[in-house]
């Protein structure tokens, strides 16, 4: 998953009905499937919803935010507030897609590198106290021999 859309919507019923109809709409859902959008959906009279419209700073509804990994850190890359047309909505994420694309691209080669360093010199630790430990076998051995 490179990106992750939040939605979130308040209790009036024409709101629900807005969100419903984009969630629901296959182009929206095509798109996010090719493109690894992950989406979340909640109602903010929900304590998760609500903690997290409090954290993005959502003032209408309904929100979306649209997350990424970038530094290494979680952002907001996009918000829209209000009702959006679904594509309206995939014509935004496409164009936030495809101008982070590059950056998230970047940012998960300097993770997966990381990770490859880590496990590098974790075999090669693994390796010395192995090695170690033959070792002082060894010596433990010819002092018994020497007896």
């Amino acid at each position: 998953m490179a990106f992750a859309g939040i939605i979130l919507a308040c209790d009036f019923l024409y709101l629900s009905v807005s969100v419903r109809k984009t969630l629901a709409n296959q182009a929206l859902q095509d798109y996010c499937v090719a493109n690894e959008v992950l989406l979340w959906a909640g109602n903010v009279k929900d304590a998760e919803a609500f903690q997290v419209s409090e954290q993005l700073g959502a003032t209408a509804f309904p929100f979306i935010a649209v997350i990424a990994q970038l530094s290494g850190k979680m952002s907001m890359v996009a918000r829209v507030e209000g009702p959006i047309e679904p594509s309206i909505l995939i014509e935004r994420l496409s164009s936030t897609v495809e101008s982070l694309g590059a950056a998230i691209q970047s940012s998960r080669l300097e993770r997966e590198d990381r990770e490859r360093q880590r496990q590098l010199r974790e075999e090669q630790d693994r390796e010395y106290r192995e090695a170690l430990l033959a070792d002082q076998e060894k010596v433990r051995r010819k002092r018994i021999c020497r007896y």
